[in-house]
Order: C-alpha cells, then structure tokens, then sequence
C-alpha cells in the first residue's frame, strides 16, 4: 500500500528571494525524489539553470537556509512551516506531483505464507490514517508533544499532510505505471517491467472491500 502518491516537498527560499535570481538549492541527495521535486518546482519558475547541492538530510538543508549556505532548500514538513513562519519564502510545492513517498513493502514469502498477518498490518494502518485525518483536535497536540512543535507549526504541518497522505493505500493503474516508466527511464533500463513484477495491491484491495 501507498501512504503517500503525491510528494510533500516545498521550496524555500531566502528572505525576499526571486526565482530568477536563485543560483543553487540544497536536497537531502542527488537523484532522490527531494532532487526530483527542487526540480519541478524550478522549472515551474521557469529557472532551470541551478546547481543543486546534496546536504544527505532535509534538517542538513534547512541548517543550510538558515546558515545562508544557498539560496533555497526543499524541504519536507514540519521544516517547511518552521522556515515559513521564520520569514523563508515560500516558492512552491509539489503537493500535486503524482508519485510515490512512502508505503507498506513486504517480502514476497511472508505475502504468500502470512498473508492474513500482512492483510491485518494494511488493516491498522489504513484505521490509522482514518483517524489522523479526521481528527485535527487530537493529531496536533500529539505533533506538538511527541515532535517538539510550536503550536502555529504544528498546525501547518498537519494541513500539508491532510493534502498529500493517500488515505485509501491504493493508486489509479495508469499513474502507477507513469511513475514505473519513469524509474525505468532514468535507471536506463530499456525493457518495460510490469507492474506485477513489482507490486501486489491484491491484500489491500482485498480488505478494503470488507
């Protein structure tokens, strides 16, 4: 199952920033989908010509906002409040980007000799995701106490996740294979790869009909 199909990456960038002018942006890697999300963002700015500067985490690239290292970094919740609520310009985001960040992966024996086990963990993730997105009055204490946050930045961070957590677990076949091709382009791999080599959303859809 797929806990996210749509990316949480913002770009922020320094204090007053214009696009045009912005020379480099930090990502938490080279290739990985903050890489791939700085670049969409970018190129909805229409500033294609930046070099991007790995930092390996995204509190790497907030410190590097912050120490004036570069002029913008992506960043994932609750960075991107924190940044935002500092005075950070907000860019853009990528929270109707169609792709996969984050989800259930299991080995293909535990499927086949436990399934009932791997039915029960879609299960209560799914209750899970239920009861985060329909309780605001719980989840954001909960954001303040357990991770530290201010009360305002708690608050924000919730309403990006209301935005981009999927909470059926499940992704339209056409996307699915959109995002397939392109993992299979940029890895150079010329032989199509079907979906089902890859992927079994069977027990998922199986407990959602109950």
């Amino acid at each position: 199952m797929f806990i996210q199909t749509r990316l949480s990456f913002s770009l922020i960038g320094q204090p007053g920033t214009v696009p045009a002018k912005i020379r480099n942006v930090a990502v938490s890697g080279i290739g990985s989908l903050a890489h791939y999300a700085a670049i969409n963002v970018m190129k909805r700015l229409g500033n294609e010509k930046v070099a991007y500067i790995s930092t390996n985490t995204t509190p790497n690239s907030y410190t590097a906002l912050l120490g004036k290292a570069t002029d913008a970094a992506i960043l994932t919740p609750p960075y991107t409040s924190m940044a935002t609520l500092a005075g950070y310009s907000d860019l853009g985001n990528t929270f109707d980007v169609r792709d996969l960040q984050g989800g259930l992966v299991t080995r293909t024996s535990q499927l086949h000799d436990h399934r009932e086990q791997v039915k029960s963990m879609i299960r209560a993730t799914l209750r899970s995701m239920d009861i985060i997105m329909r309780n605001e009055a719980a989840v954001v204490p909960y954001l303040q106490k357990d991770f530290g946050l201010e009360p305002k930045i708690a608050v924000d961070t919730y309403e990006i996740l209301k935005r981009v957590v999927n909470s059926d677990g499940d992704i339209e076949d056409p996307v699915l294979k959109s995002i397939i091709d392109k993992i299979r382009q940029e890895s150079g791999i010329t032989a199509e790869i079907p979906a089902d080599r890859l992927i079994d959303l069977s027990p998922l859809r199986e407990v959602r009909k109950r």
